[in-house]
């Protein structure tokens, strides 16, 4: 009987000292949880937005805040146009995971307005975070109304986004299934269309894709279109000190009508590749852009200066291919490194003009060529036919002096 009693007793003392322990590991995390979500809300501030918090409260493993977002107008804060939103989350058992929602309050500040104003909306973003790992799954929604201005018109489909992952290694991912914008007598649509980024600290490189299903743009003024179908934009950078950047971009279709002259059923592919990038200064650059407005003048010079540091190094070994339906252009361009941020900016130009050297491989289908009229005579005056019956030339620009086939161009 004694040891039963000091059994259970033992239990029961283990299970409160679990409870005692997971209070105040949920007490803590609590607190953890409202500091960071502040701190990564406000690492989006830049010269165009404002973020702060309002309210915080953490009760047990419940949290409830609201922030405010605030517009920057020409660099004044417009304090009648805030956006509010609420934050609520649940802390799990012994602060392992932590599940929360974020939601835009819709009877106040700009929100408010533009329900009465223009169109209504709904949103949806939940979140889980593990503690254990770091690693955060994300998802989202937003439903906006069909927006009427006159004449014109804008409808979106539903925007879906996630994230997954921790800042080693992660995968985010953006979808609007459709995009109609009507103005009188333009018209533009897309649908299917996708954005998706892979990277992180530990990712051998970080990727970003770019997918639609159909894009037309039609203006009924001058009888003039552009249909594309099946468009495909991937770009990667390797993850090293000196990065590779690739960029490949593929059209299944490509129609075009233009001054009523039809061109057709054009597949076209782009392959880039430029080694040898400094990754830190790539980065420090995308910091800049990602913390100012670009029309601001310091964001607008630490930008320039870093691209002339970029400069400085030169570009070597930048390699490229072009195809459109059987017609081919292959090539490479070089840039001499130089301490171009040094020099004024009439000299930046010529030596930029001189330290470019550029190869162009052309053996262009006569069909593709007959497409286009107008550059005819440019064909016939430095272009070769081959045994295949192409129009074939070499492009060189050497000393800034750019040839075709060996004749200076004019």
């Amino acid at each position: 009987m004694k040891r039963k009693l000091v059994a259970s007793g033992i239990i029961l003392a283990a299970v409160g000292c679990g409870f005692v322990a997971n209070n105040i590991m949920i007490n803590k995390a609590g607190q953890e949880v409202t500091t960071e979500i502040l701190h990564t809300l406000q690492n989006y501030e830049n010269d165009s937005i404002q973020i702060q918090r309002l309210s915080s409260e953490v009760n047990g493993s419940k949290i409830e805040e609201q922030y405010v977002i605030y517009i920057i107008v020409d660099g004044k804060r417009a304090d009648n146009l805030p956006i509010f939103f609420n934050h609520t989350a649940k802390i799990g058992l012994f602060a392992s995971s932590i599940n929360g929602n974020f939601t835009i309050v819709k009877d106040k500040g700009l929100a408010k307005k533009f329900i009465e104003e223009v169109t209504t909306f709904n949103d949806n973003i939940a979140y889980s975070f593990s503690t254990i790992d770091n690693n955060i799954d994300l998802k989202g929604e937003v439903q906006v109304g069909k927006i009427q201005d006159g004449l014109s018109y804008l409808e979106l489909g539903e925007l879906t986004f996630s994230s997954v992952g921790s800042s080693k290694q992660f995968s985010s991912t953006i979808h609007l299934p459709r995009l109609i914008y009507n103005k009188r007598d333009e018209q533009y649509s897309l649908s299917d269309f996708t954005i998706k980024s892979v990277g992180g600290e530990n990712a051998p490189k970080n990727t970003f894709d770019i997918k639609t299903g159909k894009m037309s743009l039609l203006d009924n003024r001058y009888n003039q279109s552009l249909q594309v179908s099946g468009f495909e934009w991937n770009t990667s950078l390797t993850n090293e000190p000196s990065a590779t950047l690739t960029a490949d971009i593929d059209i299944d279709k490509l129609n075009i009508n233009i001054d009523n002259v039809p061109k057709d059923n054009f597949d076209i592919t782009l392959n880039l590749n430029v080694p040898g990038i400094p990754k830190s200064q790539l980065k420090e650059f995308s910091d800049v852009l990602a913390k100012g407005n670009i029309s601001n003048h310091v964001v607008k010079k630490q930008a320039e200066n870093i691209l002339n540091q970029l400069l400085d190094n030169g570009i070597n070994g930048n390699s490229f291919t072009l195809k459109v339906n059987d017609s081919l252009a292959k090539g490479s361009i070089a840039l001499a490194p130089a301490k171009y941020s040094e020099m004024r900016p009439y000299q930046k130009r010529t030596q930029l003009i001189e330290n470019l050297s550029a190869q162009v491989d052309f053996d262009l289908d006569k069909s593709l060529v007959q497409s286009f009229p107008t550059i005819s005579p440019v064909m016939h005056h430095y272009f070769d036919v081959s045994p295949q019956d192409k129009y074939t030339a070499t492009f060189k620009l050497t000393n800034g002096q750019p040839t075709l086939n060996g004749q200076p161009l004019q």
